[in-house]
């Protein structure tokens, strides 16, 4: 059998696209245009962000993530959930919001850069997480880190602080390296989305893993009762794997 294709910007964007969303008209010329630009310019292409900007796909897009994603990830671990639940880390809260449709209740934490102006629902608690450190204070029975650690210089000094907490339950999704999508690949799509589609002051460097080093980390922590992985998910043309860990 051989081996997968190197991962693209301009076939990652035709398949996502095409299949995934956001949709948009002319699929192939669009993922083509994009791809060029990105490849002449960078991951940050000045370029390719105006283009996203006066097609209205950046619009599209971004609504594809803060609906369709947010509802694809909740639906995935929602029969994981163990009131009271937290979203660490939680970026626009579009995900917070969709766990207080599931189970009623949750709470969201973020830097305050990430999320100046939180936009709540009843139901959902918010409180700004500048200092890792506060970690610690934690008190929940699950928590979700949903595309969390590998956006940490220190991802393993935040494990180990939810670890002192009594939160039994982690359920970890992460883009994992694997033979299409290789680190390189993975740091220069963060780019794209954090400098390109949007401006976001998240960290973008070289601390992605495959699934099977995620394993290993998460299993030094608790036992990984569940594991699966998706290709893509709305929004993000990158592979995502599910990790439900039982702490220690």
């Amino acid at each position: 059998m051989s081996n997968p294709k190197e991962a693209t910007f301009e076939s990652s964007f035709f398949e996502l696209f095409s299949e995934y969303g956001p949709f948009v008209n002319r699929p192939k010329q669009a993922a083509r245009a994009l791809g060029v630009l990105l490849d002449a310019e960078g991951s940050a292409s000045p370029s390719a962000r105006y283009l996203l900007e006066t097609s209205g796909i950046r619009t599209e897009w971004n609504r594809t993530l803060a609906s369709e994603r947010a509802r694809t990830i909740v639906k995935w671990v929602e029969r994981f959930l163990e009131p009271p639940v937290v979203d660490i880390y939680a970026g626009d809260l579009s995900v917070s919001r969709m766990l207080v449709r599931a189970v009623g209740e949750a709470s969201a934490l973020e830097r305050s850069n990430i999320c100046p102006n939180p936009e709540l629902v009843s139901g959902l608690e918010f409180a700004p997480l500048d200092d890792v450190e506060e970690v610690r204070n934690i008190t929940a029975r699950t928590a979700i880190l949903s595309t969390v650690l590998h956006h940490e210089e220190d991802g393993i000094g935040l494990l180990d602080r939810l670890a002192e907490t009594d939160v039994r339950r982690w359920i970890v999704i992460e883009n994992c390296v694997d033979q299409a999508t290789s680190e390189h690949f993975h740091v220069e799509a963060d780019t794209f989305f954090n400098d390109c589609l949007n401006q976001s002051p998240l960290f973008c460097g070289p601390t992605h893993l495959s699934a099977e080093k995620w394993r290993e980390l998460l299993s030094s922590y608790g036992q990984v009762v569940f594991e699966e992985q998706r290709r893509f998910l709305p929004g993000i043309f990158l592979p995502h794997t599910l990790f439900v860990v039982d702490v220690k």
